[in-house]
């Protein structure tokens, strides 16, 4: 019984050592930046809450007509957009926006749009290499229109009206290669 207590007792001490380091390190914790800061014992605990806009009022009735549900809808489309909290990421809307290809913004001309942002191109019937840079953004001007990875820059399609005289010099610099079979544009 002796032997267990002279070759435990090291351990045992090592282990009381270490819980009582642990509980001293945690008491001198000074980061005042946490929201559950508690550097003065008297402080009351507080969470530090982020500016957010104020919520849309639900002013709809559960047994509300189809006609009051879509104004009450449109009403709430137009507080979100007015708020800054839906973003377009393709349609007319997106004229003159800035995506990012590379890494970098590059901003649409005013006639230039956003077409799709493709994600998943499994019903496009591409080549099986454009997935490796998904996701892409097919990009119209005029009547032309370039599908160009968000991630590589490479042109995945490139479709080219001879009406639009070079449609998407903007993207001159975002331009990283061409996948196979594509018309070379430069």
């Amino acid at each position: 019984m002796k032997k267990s207590i002279i070759v435990f007792s090291p351990l045992l001490l090592l282990v009381l050592m270490a819980c009582i380091s642990s509980i001293v390190i945690a008491s001198e914790r000074t980061d005042s930046s946490h929201p559950y800061s508690l550097n003065d014992p008297n402080e009351e605990l507080s969470i530090v809450s982020v500016d957010q806009p104020e919520a849309f009022p639900n002013t709809l009735d559960l047994n509300s007509s189809y006609e009051d549900q879509l104004k009450w809808k449109e009403e709430f489309k137009n507080w979100a957009e007015a708020e800054g909290l839906i973003q377009h990421l393709s349609g007319e809307s997106t004229k003159g926006s800035n995506i990012s290809i590379l890494g970098k913004i590059v901003r649409l001309p005013d006639q230039a749009f956003v077409k799709a942002y493709v994600v998943n191109d499994d019903y496009l019937e591409m080549k099986e290499e454009t997935r490796s840079h998904l996701p892409y953004y097919a990009i119209q001007n005029g009547n032309s229109t370039i599908m160009i990875a968000e991630h590589t820059g490479v042109v995945v399609n490139l479709i080219l009206d001879e009406i639009d005289k070079r449609p998407f010099d903007f993207l001159n610099q975002s331009i990283k290669g061409y996948l196979g079979g594509v018309l070379k544009y430069e």
